[in-house]
């Protein structure tokens, strides 16, 4: 199967959404931002209502290509432009059957824009309901629809933050600058050692002070850290070691783990006892609504 020469396209599970037999038309639903849901506090007693925190809503867009059936996928011509657009189509909706060997369900969406270099994605989940309008006895334009159930888009490669802490140090304060236009809500969080070894020190807290919630938003491990601690936020659990310490991590501030804003955040780390150099990474996907 060719890819089309185009600078911007569309793949769904890396098979193109653009060849010499169909090409999609506009993609102007997929930049477009999700809603928001949640809502704020009544108090019967108290005027107005106590704000709430907001969260993002999933979303569905639609995404129009034209088939033709002059020549397949590859770009070899049809002896026959009326049957070669219906095994156009077909092949075309086997590509987008709803059918994902995940156990979510979904399929990954890619926009790649050559000339900016970006590359974004989204797991989806694709409606077979796909609409169909002729334009022409060789041709048609279908409609699919799209639903992305966590509303976003991603970057392609996972950026990876980096915190060093030296082994006279028990506490660090260090800027780090998350992409993407929207809070990461999903960062692992992983401290080990420099070097051989493994860290060595009483206790683990790390700290986002961007946040304006009386010193900032937090996640602590209050216990000796003798091996790599990894904390993953996008599913509340943890690991030091080998071992499951997810029930000893105590979060503070926010109902996420440790979140992300776009752009500069002030992370503190504290390791009271530290002995040996040590380094904080945070691995993120910049998230972009």
């Amino acid at each position: 199967m060719a890819t089309a020469s185009f600078s911007e396209y569309l793949t769904i599970d890396d098979i193109p959404l653009s060849t010499p037999a169909w090409v999609t038309e506009d993609i102007a639903e997929l930049l477009s931002g999700p809603e928001t849901r949640g809502r704020d506090l009544l108090n019967p007693a108290r005027t107005g209502e106590l704000a709430r925190r907001r969260g993002l809503a999933s979303r569905t867009v639609a995404i129009p290509i034209v088939v033709n059936g002059y020549v397949d996928s590859d770009g070899v011509e049809h002896a026959d432009p009326r049957a070669g657009l219906i095994a156009n189509l077909d092949e075309l909706k086997a590509i987008l059957t709803p059918v994902s060997s995940t156990l979510t369900g979904t399929r990954t969406l890619q926009w790649v824009n050559e000339d900016s270099g970006v590359t974004r994605e989204a797991e989806v989940h694709v409606s077979p309901a796909i609409a169909t309008a002729a334009i022409g006895p060789h041709a048609v334009r279908i409609v699919v629809q799209m639903t992305l159930p966590g509303g976003v888009l991603r970057d392609e490669a996972q950026s990876t933050l980096t915190i060093n802490i030296n082994h006279n140090q028990v506490t660090k304060t260090h800027t780090v600058t998350v992409p993407g236009n929207f809070e990461v809500q999903d960062a692992v969080i992983e401290f080990d050692a420099s070097g051989a070894g493994d860290p060595d020190c009483d206790s683990f807290t790390i700290t986002n002070l961007t946040y304006d919630a009386g010193g900032g938003v937090y996640l602590e491990y209050d216990a000796a850290v003798e091996d790599p601690l990894t904390i993953y936020c996008g599913n509340y659990s943890a690991t030091l070691g080998a071992t499951e310490v997810g029930g000893a991590i105590v979060s503070a501030g926010s109902p996420i783990w440790l979140p992300l804003l776009p752009g500069a955040n002030s992370i503190k780390v504290d390791i009271p006892g530290n002995t040996v150099n040590s380094h904080v990474h945070l691995h993120v996907y910049g998230v972009w609504v």
